[in-house]
């Protein structure tokens, strides 16, 4: 079971780390739409740039024929032979050429592949399947157009994407067409693709980072806070039990003040009730009982009616050389010295008084009391 701070901390952790999964995902989500974005954009302007070039070198090329091709004071057997002549000489970069073909698809010019002219490809398919003298003689026929194919590259021997670029001389009912790959543009979206992907795992490894830190730091704060708490706890903690030590402490000395204060009362009581006592016998008031056996009755009526100085008065008695029992006498000072009050004895002091005994002397009793308790009748000890 997880404790209430456990609970606290995941309730407070979760939607943070809920919230970083959700923008590392979006982070991941727009960085793939976006590669995609780029990339096509990128395509786009490269294509554009292509388009550009082969419109340019097109120019450049017809420029180059145009008198030939507008001559008429030649015969058209002599001006197509110079004009297909100047095409098949005219290159650019290690791939760059022209070829030329009739509206019929006979192939009348072709530097790279000199086995193709002559033939008829009116009905030639490239790799994807698609017509290609046909589309490429449509966008002559239109005034001048692209066209998107695959052929063979010269200088890598493979089929590769290639954009062609073909016009027409409509007197002659030519196709002049030229073309660039397209694996040099494939190639540099690739390596962007490939360096956005790594940006976006860059990005990623720091937010990564960044949250892993946060947690750390959120970690380690956290713990201080608990280790701060915990000290301050303890310093109360340890505060508490010493005020209550203190309380105790004090309670304690309270109660045992008033206790003491109380069994002081309780004694002096008990010493005014034997004074009044021995009083009452010295002045003739009290007379003692016959025959010897009996107990001075109307003392101890008087005495009992002292309940708390009752243990004090006994120990006193028993303490005197009476002429009781010693088993009884025994037994009441077994008791009495066992008894949490502490112990009483009594004696004659030269002062002329008995004291009774505490942890320190409290009272003192009348010497004339004590004679009065040594003169009482003992009863006489019956055997069986």
């Amino acid at each position: 079971m997880f404790t209430f701070r456990t609970k606290l901390t995941l309730l407070t952790l979760l939607p943070l780390l809920v919230l970083i999964a959700g923008v590392t995902f979006f982070a991941i989500h727009q960085s793939a739409r976006l590669s995609g974005v780029q990339s096509d954009i990128l395509k786009d302007g490269l294509l554009e740039a292509k388009q550009a070039e082969l419109k340019n070198y097109m120019e450049l090329a017809y420029t180059a024929i145009r008198e030939i091709y507008e001559d008429t004071s030649l015969p058209r057997e002599v001006a197509q032979g110079l004009v297909a002549d100047a095409f098949h000489r005219m290159e650019y970069g290690s791939d760059g050429y022209f070829f030329v073909y009739d509206y019929d698809g006979l192939n009348i010019v072709h530097p790279r592949l000199e086995n193709l002219v002559g033939q008829d490809l009116w009905s030639f398919r490239d790799e994807d399947g698609k017509l290609l003298i046909q589309r490429l003689v449509e966008r002559a026929r239109e005034g001048g157009g692209f066209t998107e194919y695959r052929w063979d590259k010269p200088s890598g021997g493979e089929s590769v994407p290639k954009l062609g670029y073909s016009i027409g001389l409509d007197d002659w009912g030519w196709m002049v067409g030229t073309g660039l790959y397209l694996d040099d543009i494939e190639l540099v979206v690739s390596q962007m693709e490939y360096h956005m992907v790594e940006n976006a795992r860059r990005t990623i490894l720091l937010m990564a980072f960044v949250t892993v830190s946060c947690l750390l730091v959120i970690a380690v704060i956290g713990l201080a806070v608990n280790l701060s708490e915990a000290r301050v706890a303890n310093r109360r903690l340890v505060k508490m039990a010493q005020k209550t030590f203190s309380f105790l402490e004090k309670e304690r000395r309270r109660i045992s003040r008033e206790l003491h204060d109380g069994i002081n009362q309780l004694l002096v009581s008990a010493r005014f009730k034997l004074e009044r006592i021995d009083d009452a016998w010295g002045g003739g008031t009290m007379s003692m009982p016959h025959p010897r056996w009996r107990r001075p009755t109307a003392f101890w009526k008087q005495v009992s009616t002292i309940s708390d100085a009752w243990p004090t008065i006994c120990a006193l008695a028993c303490s005197t050389t009476w002429g009781w029992s010693r088993p009884w006498k025994a037994s009441v000072r077994t008791w009495w010295s066992a008894s949490p009050c502490g112990f009483i004895s009594s004696r004659a002091s030269t002062a002329g008084s008995v004291s009774l005994c505490w942890p320190r002397p409290c009272i003192a009793l009348p010497r004339r009391a004590c004679t009065t308790l040594r003169s009482m009748p003992a009863r006489p000890v019956r055997s069986g």
